[in-house]
């Protein structure tokens, strides 16, 4: 499988995402798309933790943001979730069922 392809050559990463998939196919999983890029996994990981709620403070931090402005105006989107949609995330991130997260949300009121 060919890696994908910037400027007439390897994008960086996808050599990785190749062996990944691999990996995936032998174990019968589905693959990783080939656009995926270290930026995008690290925007992905960035997203999840505004998304699930954690403390801006902390995901600046960790994500070595330096300007605030900068980081909300980006993320906030991510942070605009209800409480079936954070709690369906965090089940994701913990390998739960989905299903059972619905049973554990707090029911929204219209």
């Amino acid at each position: 499988m060919p890696g994908a392809l910037q400027n007439g050559r390897e994008k960086p990463g996808s050599g990785n995402i190749r062996r990944a998939n691999i990996r995936l196919e032998a174990e019968g999983l589905p693959p990783l798309p080939v656009s995926i890029t270290p930026h995008s996994l690290r925007r992905t990981f960035c997203s999840l933790l505004y998304a699930l709620g954690e403390d801006p403070g902390t995901v600046m931090d960790e994500m070595g943001h330096t300007d605030p402005e900068l980081a909300l105006r980006v993320y906030r989107q991510a942070m605009r979730r209800g409480e079936l949609e954070k709690a369906q995330l965090q089940a994701l991130v913990e390998g739960d069922s989905i299903e059972a997260s619905r049973s554990e949300a707090p029911v929204e009121q219209a």
